[in-house]
């Protein structure tokens, strides 16, 4: 039988002020969802040191903005995070890291209710993401760069790291499509290949393949979430796995703005749906 769940440190929807820092965009507070769940495992006549522990963090940082860019911001936020974006910022960051909690609870009691193996070590499942404010941002851009990290065993834990763009002026999330002419992907896609091969001075793609092992599992591609407009360039990210192999780890791609030319648009004005929104 199975022991209750004991509950640890849970501060499911607090928010905590956050220091002013001298960047782009100056962070105003933030937003904590901080949880650990201790999950007694079955006794089988086994030692174990501890007992399986599930550990969800959530930090998200919010910029300086008026109050109906702020609006629109959170907005867009509490969508991306929970597909409503009615619901009030801090609640849809609640309800993200509860869904996870439940997840990784009912996870770790199956695993630990399963007698037909001996398991004598405490797993200890962990999901850490942290929004924060990215610096060096194209003037008019807020960006953020989320970067999860997760472990529920294995060999090693998993990383991902999602890129997000809102004009400042409001709140609106930037699309590729908005900032990049789509029409023309293949382009933009075979700059981004050059430029790998350039950072990782390789003559071809071949080679990069060869010595790098990028480009093996998957090709460079863009979406609304791997790139960050820059002072300088377009940044593109990849995570490991996207590209290559875990050993090559996570890949970032910075084309400057001279090297796109005509690819990169402009920031856009507000889209006629956007006015409405805000009217």
């Amino acid at each position: 039988m199975l022991l209750p769940f004991m509950l640890g440190a849970c501060i499911p929807d607090g928010r905590q002020q956050g220091q002013v820092e001298t960047s782009d965009s100056v962070k105003a507070d933030s937003i904590l969802y901080s949880c650990q769940d201790t999950i007694p495992a079955l006794i089988r006549g086994t030692e174990m040191e501890g007992d399986p522990t599930s550990r969800v963090s959530i930090l998200l940082e919010l910029p300086a903005m008026p109050k109906q860019a702020s609006d629109t911001l959170c907005s867009q936020l509490a969508a991306i995070l929970s597909g409503d974006g009615s619901m009030p910022l801090h609640q849809a960051v609640q309800q993200m890291g509860d869904s996870i909690r439940q997840e990784y609870c009912q996870e770790l009691t199956n695993l630990y209710s399963d007698t037909s193996f001996t398991m004598s070590f405490a797993y200890e499942y962990t999901y850490d993401n942290k929004l924060r404010l990215a610096e060096g941002t194209l003037q008019g851009v807020i960006g953020y760069e989320g970067a999860l990290t997760t472990f529920q065993g294995g060999a090693h834990g998993g990383y991902s790291l999602m890129l997000m763009n809102f004009r400042s002026s409001d709140g609106h999330l930037i699309k590729a499509s908005d900032v990049l002419d789509t029409t023309k992907e293949d382009q933009l896609l075979e700059l981004i290949r050059n430029q790998m091969c350039k950072d990782f001075d390789c003559k071809s793609v071949e080679e990069l393949q060869d010595k790098h092992g990028l480009l093996m599992l998957g090709d460079v591609y863009l979406s609304d979430f791997n790139f960050l407009l820059l002072q300088d360039g377009v940044r593109f990210h990849y995570d490991p796995y996207d590209i290559g192999p875990w050993a090559a780890g996570e890949v970032n791609v910075a084309i400057p703005y001279s090297s796109l030319g005509n690819l990169f648009k402009g920031l856009n004005q507000p889209t006629e749906e956007e006015k409405g929104e805000k009217e």
